[in-house]
């Protein structure tokens, strides 16, 4: 008597394997759940954004807010990263209106230009508005706005941990 194998059957147990090969070796990119504060000589930054990619500088770049205490949070692929940082959108705006009058014009010219001195800034918002990340523009070197002059680099290890992020405002 020939016996027959059932193709669903072995087809079952070939897939079923497979995956439990590839759950116990790992396959898939393993990530890092990585928090910290990023600080200016010792002292947290109060706002900015942080931008990762992998030390190679290939795929996508993961971006994350850092708020008013210099906390940031971020999942990442446990490899080698390089970072960026940047709080410039917290930096005050150039004032508006028309452009002062130069000193030492005479009264007359003053008077023809139609003005007798540069207008008044306008006010502050009175709040912030909907949508805007809280913080504080301080001033860093511009070195850490761009990923290829930052020069921060570690390493991602699986699981969640701790790391600061030091920024100097020495050279």
């Amino acid at each position: 008597m020939i016996r027959r194998r059932n193709c669903a059957t072995r087809a079952g147990l070939t897939s079923g394997l497979a995956v439990l090969l590839a759950v116990t070796a790992g396959c898939g990119p393993r990530e890092g759940r990585v928090t910290g504060r990023v600080l200016l000589d010792g002292q947290p930054v109060p706002g900015g954004t942080l931008m990762f990619m992998t030390a190679d500088l290939k795929g996508q770049s993961i971006a994350t807010a850092v708020d008013e205490s210099g906390n940031y949070s971020v999942a990442l692929p446990a490899v080698e990263v390089v970072a960026s940082f940047d709080n410039r959108q917290f930096a005050p705006l150039p004032p508006r209106g028309p452009t002062p009058l130069p000193k030492g014009l005479s009264p007359e010219i003053r008077s023809k230009l139609g003005r007798t001195s540069a207008p008044p800034p306008p006010p502050p918002p009175a709040e912030t508005p909907v949508g805007t990340k809280s913080g504080r523009y301080v001033k860093i070197p511009e070195r850490y706005y761009m990923i290829e002059t930052a020069e921060i680099k570690f390493t991602v290890k699986p699981g969640e941990y701790q790391h600061d992020i030091e920024l100097s405002s020495k050279p």
